[in-house]
């Protein structure tokens, strides 16, 4: 009697079954499992054939390159299309090195969405398929979005760069305010020895004239310099738009005329001012971009008590006050289509090397991180304005700052001998919040006055002594509208002769307290210019 063995070998079909189907089953798992990986996938994963149609491709291709899977499979010539032009050529080569790389190639380059021309930047690891003969076959590919992080490195790269420019920048405007402080005083002094109605006379008043707003130019571009971007404060929006429009009025073509439309009240709002500068400065050389052949570019203001129907703050402050900062051009427009990628990073409409792309981004950027918001007003007939909306900043907060904010935009020039005593005020005056430059007397002090580096707005005399009347003379005598204090640290108030009490503003005894001295100081610029 035979005996059977009711064991099977592993994998082997069950008896009854029929083999073809179960290889069909399994082929139906792994397709499924690859979907389902393909779905998964953070990035893109694509096979390509030598012609660059796709036959297959994960459906996050769609959302990159705004084709879908079907059409990839079918139309070679989509794939250059929707590569960056700046990196067609340098891809190229990359897959040329495949025909004799042994392993694949990873490398970064740009594409472009093909309706809405958002660009994104992809890591790309590109594995070459090889048939029999060693001849290439077609590419395995996976992309990765890496746009965060590009434009992460570029921003570190970025801020090296602008640092230095910075320094570059304030150098130059110095250098170049000390010759025109020169043109200056030639123009004054030839223009002196000429007679009243001789012609050369009135050109001479227009070099100086001329020169003396090119210096005036290059003090504001050092001041627009002069923060540091990460920190906020209280801020009047009227104040920060007005003092650059002086800026871009010098800077811009003279095609472009510009026009404030500002808001009759204080709009107080916490802000990186630096920050906000910059993104003003960009909006405008946009909008005079937008306008080559001329136009008006408007910088307006207002307040809104009562939230808009569409509130652009996305509900944060559904009951606060709003500010709004606008920038208007009499430009083309912006077609509809591009309108929901302006603010992507890298999107740009102007022709390569003309823009990069990240000027509407940062705006976005620091809109997001204020907590404010930003929007787009466009016309089919011309003319487009960007909105930024702020939250209005409370009123006393901002007054508690403003009190600050008043003493740091103040400098004061402290005259003295150097040492101990010197050094003790400047450092009074630095903690009630004052810019402080220290001279000696007489000749130090009146070459600050005459620098064009500073702007002062008062002078601290420092007598550790019985003043010299000469010296108090002539720096009186040079120190024009400015508010003049005298300190009386290390001698009596009462032995100071009467001509050196009737040329300054004040004297502060040597016993006066630090507090009330800073106050006093405060309450005379407050006053305005001195009238003696």
């Amino acid at each position: 009697m035979a005996i059977s063995n009711s064991r099977s070998c592993p994998g082997a079909p069950s008896p009854g079954s029929n083999p073809e189907e179960n290889v069909q089953a399994r082929l139906l798992r792994a397709e499924a499992q690859l979907q389902n990986l393909m779905q998964r996938w953070p990035g893109v994963i694509f096979s390509q054939n030598p012609d660059f149609t796709l036959p297959v491709a994960s459906p996050a291709i769609e959302k990159i390159t705004g084709i879908s899977p079907e059409d990839w499979r079918t139309q070679p010539d989509l794939f250059w299309q929707i590569v960056h032009e700046a990196d067609t050529e340098s891809l190229q080569n990359t897959i040329r090195r495949l025909e004799t790389a042994a392993e694949g190639v990873a490398s970064t380059y740009r594409v472009r969405h093909s309706r809405t021309g958002r660009v994104t930047y992809v890591w790309e690891h590109r594995q070459p398929v090889r048939n029999g003969s060693g001849r290439i076959a077609g590419y395995e590919c996976i992309w990765l979005d890496v746009t965060r992080q590009t434009i992460a490195e570029r921003r570190l790269l970025d801020m090296s760069w602008r640092e230095n420019l910075v320094t570059l920048t304030m150098g130059l405007a110095h250098d170049f305010g000390n010759v025109m402080t020169a043109v200056v005083a030639l123009g004054e002094t030839f223009e002196s020895e000429c007679a009243e109605h001789e012609p050369l006379r009135n050109a001479l008043r227009l070099i100086r004239k001329t020169a003396s707003q090119a210096n005036e130019l290059s003090q504001r571009i050092r001041q627009l310099h002069l923060g540091k971007p990460g920190e906020r404060g209280y801020h009047d929006l009227n104040e920060l738009a007005s003092s650059l429009m002086q800026v871009l009025e010098k800077v811009l073509s003279r095609r472009v005329r510009m026009h404030r439309a500002f808001a009759s009240d204080p709009l107080p709002i916490y802000v990186d001012a630096v920050e906000l500068n910059q993104v003003i400065v960009n909006m405008a050389l946009n909008a005079a971009d937008a306008m080559p052949n001329g136009g008006v570019l408007t910088v307006e203001t207002a307040r809104h008590d009562q939230p808009p129907a569409t509130p652009p703050l996305r509900g944060q402050y559904p009951r606060c006050p709003l500010v709004r900062l606008s920038v208007r051009d009499t430009g083309a427009g912006i077609p509809e289509r591009y309108l929901q990628s302006i603010f992507d990073p890298f999107f740009t409409t102007k022709p390569l090397g003309k823009g990069s792309g990240l000027g509407l981004y940062n705006a976005r950027v620091f809109a997001e991180n204020h907590g404010a918001a930003i929007s787009v007003e466009t016309r089919e007939q011309g003319g487009t304005a960007f909105h930024i909306w702020f939250a209005q900043a409370d009123f006393s907060e901002a007054q508690r700052e403003t009190e600050t904010s008043f003493l740091r935009r103040h400098t004061l020039l402290v005259v003295g001998h150097p040492g101990e005593m010197r050094d003790r005020m400047a450092d009074l005056l630095r903690s009630g919040g004052f810019y402080v430059v220290t001279v000696a007397p007489e000749f130090e002090a009146l070459e600050a006055l005459h620098s064009p580096a500073y702007q002062f707005s008062g002078i601290v005399l420092l007598f550790a002594q019985l003043p010299d009347v000469t010296v108090c003379q002539r720096i009186c005598a040079e120190k024009g509208n400015l508010r003049v204090f005298a300190s009386a640290i290390g001698c009596n108030q009462d032995e100071f002769p009467s001509s050196v009490t009737q040329c300054v503003d004040t004297v502060f005894p040597q016993d006066t307290p630090p507090h009330s001295m800073i106050s006093r100081i405060r309450a005379a610029l407050v006053a305005g210019p001195s009238g003696r």
